[in-house]
């Protein structure tokens, strides 16, 4: 990881080694002035010959600004807990060393989606043993882009190959196209051994849509359906599927299918009796958007509101109603005014 720091200057730079071992490359992928942080990696050949060099780097602005400088390597050799650092040096020079091979590697599969804000998408991670190798893996991504989060670390267990890691994009990410990757550590027989995998292109892309949940209300025992409206910001080919979610104990519904052109949609509820009386004021929904023959993952309409009323005061018990069935529409609700209207 390198850190940028720009002083009366707003640009694009370019990053480079001086000196580097026989058969090693650095891959740098570019770097936006809006970054001040990016990753870098360097790759060593099947046949690199082992050894060490010490290099220095440069960083030289893009454009019509003619500005470079060297990278500084700042070492704190004494460090006491909570009271600071009391000896560091700098250097402008950086050990690169090319070592035996590890029993393992770690490879990434580029994305098929974008991810788009309040959207989540899964990352594939692959790793190959060789030899008799069957210790965990852990793996991590070094850097994240803006608004985009995951987990500190995940595990490969000594029985797996494969796991998958999960991002998440805020309301603000910053959209474009990011270079990623990941690093995964293991302790092998010549110690704690990290390697890294390629870099792949993530997409940080407009949501297509977004929803409104409509009040709704519903008595225990008794089916109901909530209001979904809908704003088409982008248009996508093919059915989308939106779930609601974050649903009280005892109430249930059924993922519903939808077109670029709808504008709403009625999500059926089944009310059972394990339902307490009261308001949810959590609902949301999620909504997987076809592209590339994979889902793109939408959270929206965050903050929906449900009431349950009791059961109806009548003598003979409400049959109990079955949970609504996939694919079956459901009857659009009444609005509060058709509902209080009827009453009378």
């Amino acid at each position: 990881m390198i850190q940028l720091r720009r002083e009366n200057i707003r640009c694009g730079v370019t990053f480079a080694a001086q000196n580097l071992p026989p058969g090693v490359r650095l891959i740098v992928p570019e770097i936006p002035e809006s970054l001040n942080n990016f990753p870098v990696i360097f790759e060593a050949a099947p046949d690199a010959p082992l050894g060490s060099t010490l290099q220095g780097f440069t960083v030289s602005a893009t454009g019509d600004v003619a500005a470079t400088a060297a990278l500084t390597d700042t070492i704190h050799l004494i460090e006491i807990n909570n009271e600071g650092t009391y000896h560091t040096i700098q250097s402008d020079r950086i050990p690169t060393a090319v070592t035996s091979p590890l029993p393992f590697t770690i490879a990434v599969d580029a994305p098929p989606t974008p991810i788009v804000h309040n959207g989540k998408l899964m990352l594939k991670l692959r790793a190959t043993r060789s030899g008799d190798f069957q210790g965990k893996i852990t793996a991590r991504l070094p850097w994240f882009p803006a608004g985009i989060s995951g987990p500190v670390n995940i595990e490969i267990p000594p029985d797996k190959t494969e796991a998958d890691y999960e991002l998440n994009a805020s309301a603000d990410a910053a959209t474009g196209t990011w270079q990623i990757c990941v690093i995964a550590e293991s302790d092998t027989p010549q110690g704690r051994r990290a390697a890294a995998s390629s870099f792949v292109p993530l997409t940080v892309a407009e949501p297509y849509l977004t929803f409104t949940l409509d009040l709704a209300a519903g008595q225990i025992g008794m089916p109901s359906a909530i209001l979904a409206k809908i704003e088409t910001l982008r248009e996508f080919e093919g059915l989308a599927t939106a779930e609601l979610q974050a649903l009280p104990h005892g109430v249930t519904s059924q993922p519903v299918t939808f077109t670029k052109d709808q504008q709403e949609i009625t999500f059926p509820l089944a009310i059972s009796s394990e339902a307490k009386p009261g308001k949810t004021t959590g609902l949301l929904c999620k909504v997987s958007v076809p592209e590339n023959g994979a889902p793109v993952i939408h959270h929206t309409a965050q903050g929906g509101t449900l009431r349950i009323d009791p059961a109806p005061k009548i003598e003979e018990k409400p049959k109990p109603q079955p949970p609504p069935v996939a694919g079956e529409p459901a009857p659009k609700p009444l609005s509060r005014l058709e509902q209080l209207r009827g009453k009378k």
